[in-house]
């Protein structure tokens, strides 16, 4: 599958998630996310972005729990066919947002989180706090980890005996060898516990306030990329400011 390094470094699970956390503060190039105009005009609109409850996302076999919530972004600086087709759906509404990194550090080390739980079009203010934390996500082969820069780690070399995928303590830092080409990082919304809609159910979707970053992309500091099949165009770019 892959070449090990011939130097054995013993590691504990801790360790390797303080690694994973370390190294998404490393990707100064900015913060790339796939997604749509009308998405994106939606947070332009409200000053909001949606996180996603892990267990709806498309990747959510591998995380089921109904009190953290995330939005994904990539550190691939290279446009990825398969994220156009996975994220930018549909596709003649695809569009790539490069936040800047510094906007993101900002927004990450200094806002008060405004949150909101989202029914059927309906917002809810959320009074808990809630743990922010953002990551690299690892992907997992039976021989090992691969981390950012094709650094890789073998499950022998953990502390931990006898760890597999199933059993391997790293919640949402973990994906399938599959899903490496996307080059994960993410940004994770915990709550202590399950926020419920007026069913008694946790949300789907949760809003927060992510100002800052917004702003800087409008104002020019990053870059927005219409998607190959976008239709949308630069006329609604125009429009809203962001030529």
């Amino acid at each position: 599958m892959f070449k090990m390094a011939s130097r054995i470094i013993k590691r504990s699970v801790d360790d390797l998630l303080k690694q994973l956390r370390k190294s998404a503060r490393l990707h100064k190039q900015g913060w790339y996310h796939y997604t749509t105009m009308s998405s994106f005009i939606r947070m332009v609109d409200t000053g909001y972005v949606n996180f996603t409850l892990i267990s709806e996302s498309n990747d959510g076999s591998e995380f089921l729990a109904n009190k953290h919530y995330m939005m994904s972004f990539t550190y691939a600086k290279e446009e990825s066919v398969a994220l156009w087709g996975l994220y930018g759906v549909p596709k003649k509404e695809a569009v790539r947002l490069n936040f800047p990194y510094k906007k993101i550090m900002s927004w990450f080390n200094e806002s008060e989180f405004e949150v909101y739980g989202l029914e059927k079009g309906r917002r809810q203010r959320v009074d808990c706090l809630p743990k922010v934390s953002m990551f690299d996500v690892a992907y997992y082969s039976c021989n090992g980890l691969l981390l950012h820069k094709n650094k890789k780690i073998r499950l022998k070399d953990f502390e931990e005996k006898d760890i597999t995928y199933d059993k391997l303590p790293l919640g949402p830092y973990v994906k399938k060898w599959p899903w490496s080409y996307e080059q994960e990082m993410r940004i994770v919304i915990e709550f202590e516990n399950p926020i419920l809609n007026s069913k008694g159910k946790p949300y789907k979707k949760i809003a927060v306030n992510f100002n800052e970053p917004l702003e800087a992309l409008i104002n020019g500091e990053g870059c927005i990329l219409l998607g190959p099949w976008c239709a949308r165009s630069s006329q609604t770019v125009k429009k809203k400011g962001l030529s």
